[in-house]
């Protein structure tokens, strides 16, 4: 799989035991379902999370190692060299190891927190508990869940628990627990009917089962479209990403630095750089699409006024007026259909959001971004949280080789590092930035004004024009080509003045002057607390300090996110 591209993630569970006559069955349905998935999102990869437990698990890995365009990624319960004999969970040893052989993917979690070896090996209940936790991290960590399952809700069936887990939301490992005030994040359920190794009895229906859910198929929909939008532009704009990704990752660190990360660290600034570009292409995109609208929208006026007051014997200037209101509306409609804006937008989340992510595990932090990360609007945003945990996956920063347990606090250089590539770099950054649209807005402002200021002049001098008719009865001068030309100032000025309010309106220049205002200060108090806690060696206060300022660093931008989505480009009718 091309770790470019964001893969649609599905797990697995089911039974232990399966029926022998079912087994040809289901894996011909599996074929067929994955083979649906990557019909309907063509430039979407498939990556299957399984525990490659015996039975459905390994049914389902085999089936998947065995398609084009879709890989496995096998979820281990403990450690390697951990009782080994013992994660295969009784199955065919051979055929887990030639799987596992297999997988794109392998990650062990680490043990419970203060759990050590020897207490796994002679528990079966903290055994039980890391078999939990790995289907936890299934449902966590997914799209959408395949269960080959006989249909019995049992509290006693572990399968169901999963996908009980998988309906309802959990927690998880390097999962923040869901607030009270949080909707669960949800997937849909795939169920493959199946009878468990035993049973004799025929079942009534084969067929796959889908998710009787509308709500969750269309939030699936809306995630899978995201992904397969993200990657067909990944693969439109390859060339040109590539040149433009050494640049953004080396905003966050020069290039004797990156080398010195850990392969986790460095997929995750791929990706940062890889979205930040993207983000880069829209965001011109959209700005060429806004002026273009406010330019139609200048035009469009002239013409009229120009017709009206002189050249009313020029047909060609009325038709004018319509063509180009026309074109204004089909340009708008081909944004709102492309989602030009949007796009930006949703690809600056990702890369904002990333950035956060990439500097707390620096840090050492288990948190993932994706828990914190626009959560006054789950549903409209959801593709974001989503690419953030298949980006989890991916780089495999859950592995216990590079997992960030309490005990493994971050160097002073380390600590240093992350002081000058985020808290430094971005504290600069909203002060310049603060500078710059404070001054743009300034700037729009005094073009209004001076436009304003110049159609109030013309309507002066019209006035005393008028004045000087009504006094001396001369009505050549009140009603001369002179006349119409200064109604057209009149109105071309106000025009012209409102076309500025709107580009400052829609840029938002204000309000993002005070919000990077709010952020410059946010990161220097950061700073000065930083040296504060460095200096007396509390290393995990600088921990803390750097988690809450990266959730608040994701607060600012779910608001510039959502402040946005409500200034797209429109063609008004006023």
């Amino acid at each position: 799989m091309e770790t470019a591209f964001l893969p649609l993630v599905v797990a697995v569970t089911g039974h232990r035991s399966l029926h022998p006559d079912d087994i040809p069955r289901v894996e011909a349905q599996l074929r067929e379902f994955f083979t649906g998935l990557m019909r309907a999102y063509e430039n979407t990869p498939l990556l299957l999370l399984s525990a490659l437990g015996p039975g459905a698990d390994q049914l389902a890995a085999k089936v998947a190692t065995e398609m084009p365009g879709v890989d496995l990624a096998v979820i281990l319960p403990w450690p390697e060299g951990v009782c080994d004999e013992l994660r295969h969970r009784g199955g065919d040893v051979s055929e887990f190891a030639t799987l596992l052989a297999r997988a794109e993917h392998a990650i062990c979690l680490p043990l419970p927190d203060g759990i050590i070896e020897s207490d796994l090996a002679g528990s079966p209940d903290l055994q039980q508990q890391c078999f939990e936790a790995v289907g936890r991290y299934l449902t966590r960590h997914c799209q959408a869940l395949i269960a080959i399952w006989d249909g019995v809700e049992s509290d006693e069936s572990q399968t169901w628990q999963v996908i009980r887990w998988h309906r309802e939301g959990t927690s998880a490992p390097f999962a923040l627990g869901a607030s009270h005030l949080d909707e669960p994040e949800t997937g849909p359920v795939w169920h493959f009917p199946v009878r468990r190794g035993a049973t004799t009895a025929p079942m009534e229906k084969t067929d796959v089962i889908d998710e009787p859910s509308k709500d969750l198929l269309r939030a699936f929909g809306e995630i899978a479209k995201n992904f397969d939008r993200f990657n067909r532009h990944t693969t439109k704009h390859g060339s040109r990403l590539a040149a433009g990704m050494t640049i953004s990752k080396g905003y966050l660190f020069p290039e004797s630095e990156q080398t010195a990360l850990s392969p986790p660290l460095r997929f995750l600034l791929d990706r940062f750089a890889q979205a930040d570009q993207l983000a880069i292409w829209w965001q011109w995109a959209s700005l060429r699409v806004l002026i273009t609208i406010l330019g139609l929208i200048f035009l469009t006026v002239t013409l009229f006024e120009c017709y009206a007051h002189l050249a009313p014997g020029q047909v060609a200037l009325l038709v004018g007026y319509p063509v180009l209101f026309g074109a204004g509306w089909l340009l708008v409609w081909q944004e709102r259909r492309w989602r030009i804006y949007n796009r930006y937008l949703d690809f600056r989340a990702l890369a904002e959001a990333m950035r956060v992510h990439l500097f707390w595990k620096l840090a050492g932090l288990r948190e993932n971004a994706a828990d914190y990360y626009l959560r006054s609007c789950r549903s409209q945003l959801d593709w974001i949280r989503a690419a953030l945990r298949v980006c989890s996956v991916q780089s495999g920063e859950h592995d216990f080789r590079c997992s960030y347990l309490p005990d493994h606090l971050p160097d002073p250089g380390t600590l240093d590092q992350i002081r000058v590539r985020w808290m430094t770099t971005q504290q600069e950054f909203f002060a310049k930035n603060e500078k710059r649209d404070h001054d743009n807005a300034h700037l729009c402002h005094r073009w209004a004004q001076g436009f304003l200021s110049i159609s109030l002049a013309a309507t002066v001098i019209q006035s005393v024009r008028l004045l000087w008719v009504h006094w001396h009865h001369d009505h050549h001068i009140g009603y001369d080509g002179t006349t119409h030309v200064f109604i057209m100032i009149i109105a071309m000025g106000g025009v012209l003045a409102g076309l500025c309010h709107e580009y400052l309106e829609k840029r938002l220049f204000e309000k993002q002057s005070r919000s990077y205002g709010w952020m410059a200060s946010l990161y220097q108090t950061a700073l000065n607390r930083f040296d504060t806690l460095k200096v007396t060696g509390d290393t995990e206060g600088i921990q803390a300090l750097l988690r809450e300022l990266g959730r608040e660093a994701l607060a600012e931008n779910a608001d510039w996110v959502i402040y946005h989505r409500e200034r797209e480009p429109e063609m008004k009718g006023h």
